[in-house]
């Protein structure tokens, strides 16, 4: 039993880090929210969607694990705005409100998100990983778990946290580092209603090239009418201080050292009062102390071996960015691979037009290839491309159908450029974003 245990568990560790709490590194997404932003995609592209049935088929699709994490992680993507909802999906307060049961609620895509990281979907790499084939990762030029406001919390034998930025610096950080600029703008964390500072001078800087740092998270505060109120909450703890100060302090005193009213309605806010005396700079200074917290910072993501490896968000830009340009690249293949094809059969068509067309007798698709068996006229045109064309239409769309040779050998042309070119039409994307 020792053997068995030893030899399992690590690799039940190695699961849960890869297939539950830490990001992949080309989206910086945990596996359960990519497969539900691939479920939203899939069932609720262009309409609302009971987020029930999402949830379900997430559930049957790709991530065969419970109802109840998979709706809380939706409600996360929704309250993030990286999915559209509708229906109460919980507020945020000194005691959190929980989401409607997801019979209740509802979603559909964020099209501008879905778009973007569905346009080459179908040319990311694709794996059946725990049931149904699945993307490894969503194509986008910027990673989609980086973009909006908050941190990546992840823990399994590793911790993540990661901050989450402001889309258009994103941007404008990969167009730096794609076009390797001599200088890079520093770009500050995005947590809402909340200031965020450096530790000490360069730790944003840091994030970005050595995938660690130490931020401080200082919820908004301001002082009316002799009550302080706080309008913003650190994404580590919470108000668990503020709270246990005043529990500590009414236990050792018999009373109180401030009341929390609880204001919130659309939008958090927090209303405390002390007990005694009045508001002051140091009773000012104590309550910003108790909302406010230092993070560390720590970058870890899923890499191609399953192992959980730390990696600067520089590299993480690059990393996306190019595997984005790579399914570009496999798109425009693919288009012009349907291109030749498309005048591979023209060329056949036009085969069989001349035969049709010089031979009167001619009456079926056998005596067109018997024709052509005694008269070869084209070294690249077999018998069996014939037959293989011929089998997509009618003797009459054979000899009728419209085929302008000199039009599809344009397209084919203009195709190659865009290939040869990919690179810096995907840049021209990137900056056009820039302005979105």
């Amino acid at each position: 039993m020792k053997d068995v245990v030893t030899n399992l568990y690590p690799e039940y560790l190695r699961y849960i880090d890869a297939y539950r709490g830490i990001p992949w590194k080309v989206d910086v997404l945990k596996p359960v929210e990519r497969r539900l932003l691939l479920a939203v995609h899939q069932i609720a592209r262009t309409k609302l969607i009971k987020n029930a049935k999402i949830v379900g088929h997430a559930i049957a699709t790709t991530h065969p694990h419970g109802d109840l994490s998979t709706y809380e992680t939706l409600v996360n993507l929704i309250n993030r705005g990286l999915v559209e909802g509708q229906g109460n999906f919980g507020s945020i307060g000194l005691d959190d409100m929980g989401p409607a049961a997801q019979r209740y609620t509802e979603a559909k895509s964020n099209k501008f998100l879905d778009d973007l990281f569905s346009e080459f979907l179908d040319f990311a790499p694709w794996k059946e990983l725990e049931l149904d084939s699945e993307p490894l990762f969503l194509p986008s030029p910027i990673p989609i778990g980086l973009v909006g406001d908050g941190m990546i919390l992840g823990i399994g034998t590793n911790i993540t946290r990661i901050p989450r930025y402001n889309f258009g610096d994103l941007i404008k950080r990969t167009y730096e580092i794609v076009t390797n600029s001599p200088t890079r703008t520093t770009i500050s964390p995005q947590i809402a209603n909340c200031s965020v500072y450096e530790d000490s001078p360069g730790e944003f800087e840091r994030i970005f090239t050595e995938g660690e740092g130490i931020i401080q998270c200082v919820p908004f505060q301001k002082t009316i009418n002799n009550s302080v109120f706080i309008y913003g909450r650190n994404p580590l703890t919470g108000y668990t201080l503020l709270k246990s100060t005043n529990l500590k302090h009414e236990e050792k005193n018999g009373s109180p050292l401030y009341t929390i009213v609880d204001l919130s309605k659309d939008q958090l806010c927090l209303q405390i009062t002390p007990h005694k005396g009045n508001v002051d700079s140091s009773f000012e200074l104590m309550i910003a102390k108790l909302v406010s917290t230092k993070i560390k910072v720590v970058c870890n993501f899923v890499d191609d071996d399953l192992a959980v490896r730390k990696v600067p968000l520089d590299n993480i830009l690059q990393l996306g960015y190019s595997e984005w340009v790579n399914c570009h690249l496999k798109s425009l293949q693919f288009d012009l691979d349907k291109l030749n094809n498309k005048l591979k059969d023209y060329q056949v068509l036009q085969v069989a037009r001349d035969i049709y067309t010089s031979n009167p007798n001619v009456k079926t698709i056998s005596d067109i290839c018997n024709i052509y068996l005694l008269n070869p006229t084209s070294p690249q045109i077999t018998i069996k491309d014939i037959q293989e064309v011929s089998a997509k239409y009618s003797f009459k769309k054979l000899v009728e159908a419209d085929i302008d040779i000199p039009e599809i050998n344009n397209e084919i042309q203009a195709k190659q450029i865009e290939i040869s070119n990919v690179s810096s039409i995907s840049l021209k994307r990137l900056t056009d974003l820039a302005s979105v």
